[in-house]
């Protein structure tokens, strides 16, 4: 199982998740392990932005302004568009 978005001290990119996933497929694939899932960390808080990028293109500033966890978390979430762009992503593995 991966959890890519956990253990993240530093603003994360959605790519950066991408990346970290298909990474887990690919080594997978290549020890012929069936991968056991994906846990994902996201809201569907339209005002919550706590990882950066994607087609809305969140950035830094936009981080500062709209993270809506009370601490600063190692597990930053997903917001909804960019975890629905996650789930179309992830089926190209």
């Amino acid at each position: 199982m991966i959890d890519p978005t956990h253990g993240n001290i530093t603003s994360l990119n959605l790519n950066d998740v991408l990346s970290e996933t298909k990474m887990f497929f690919d080594i997978c694939k290549n020890m012929n392990i069936y991968p056991g899932g994906v846990h994902l960390d996201f809201t569907a808080n339209h005002a919550c932005s706590e990882c950066l990028g994607g087609l809305i293109d969140i950035k830094h500033e936009d981080v500062l302004h709209w993270y809506k966890t009370n601490t600063i978390s190692s597990d930053p979430r997903l917001n909804l568009t960019q975890s629905i762009e996650y789930i179309f992503e992830m089926c190209r593995f």
